[in-house]
């Protein structure tokens, strides 16, 4: 396992699991906002060099829609995971076409690295601060290639998410990709790291 798919296991069983026990967890961006705060914890002390860059939904990420989170080496400039969340307290059907709606999207930016002619595509994603739009300086781009963890994180009622997890099973996935979850049943929830 490479060592962001062991931070965000060791973060998900671990830190989710434990601020939504403490039921301060109760929509997405919660999610989103722990999912960050766990992850600038593990930065170390040079913070003019993390560990890890985060940046919350950038739009147009590789001219296909908005991730949730992407997670970048902040010494390599690698694009290290990207990562869909979905927090589902609803029990409706529909939950499974989301959920594989989001897959579908990781999927998507997936097999567009793979079919760059080099394997890897670049990606701005540092503000320049006097324009307040994306760098254009190649030294700030950040690069997805077969190496990036193409990551899928859920909370919700167990059924959809046993659904879910049941329908993926033996598909396959381009590139890499790690499925956090949470199914939630009789009000506790059992946080759990599925590799693809």
């Amino acid at each position: 396992m490479s060592e962001i798919a062991a931070t965000l296991k060791s973060i998900w069983e671990r830190d989710i699991s434990r601020d939504f026990r403490q039921r301060i967890l109760t929509y997405e961006h919660d999610v989103q906002a722990a999912m960050c705060f766990h992850l600038r914890s593990r930065n170390g002390k040079d913070r003019r060099r993390p560990q890890f860059l985060l940046f919350t939904e950038p739009c147009g990420f590789l001219r296909r829609g908005t991730p949730d989170l992407v997670v970048c080496n902040g010494k390599t400039h690698h694009i290290d995971a990207v990562i869909e969340i979905k927090f589902s307290i609803a029990t409706e059907n529909k939950l499974y076409e989301l959920y594989e709606g989001d897959v579908q999207k990781l999927q998507s930016w997936s097999s567009r690295v793979r079919r760059r002619m080099d394997g890897q595509a670049k990606e701005n994603l540092l503000l320049d601060p006097k324009t307040l739009k994306c760098s254009d300086d190649e030294d700030d781009r950040f690069k997805a290639d077969a190496k990036t963890l193409w990551v899928f994180a859920v909370i919700g009622k167990a059924g959809p998410i046993q659904r879910f997890m049941r329908s993926r099973q033996g598909r396959p996935h381009e590139g890499r990709l790690l499925i956090l979850y949470a199914p939630v049943e009789n009000g506790k929830a059992r946080f759990r790291t599925c590799r693809l």
